[in-house]
């Protein structure tokens, strides 16, 4: 079973691979679709959250 590849699939029944086929987890690893409600996030420094908001980096930023 992995999380990036989905071949925890191979093994389930119709029902399960069609609400669950196709989903890609994040690096936070959900365990369904994410539902992120925080309105803010946490950096390491003020450099690393221009870096992120600057896309220069992977990271969280706030979007509606």
């Amino acid at each position: 079973m992995t999380k990036e590849t989905g071949e925890w699939l191979d093994d389930a029944g119709p029902r399960t691979r069609a609400t669950g086929s196709g989903r890609r987890r994040t690096p936070e690893g959900e365990h369904a679709e994410p539902i992120f409600t925080s309105s803010s996030f946490l950096f390491d420094s003020p450099a690393d959250a221009a870096a992120t908001f600057a896309g220069e980096v992977d990271g969280n930023v706030y979007a509606r």
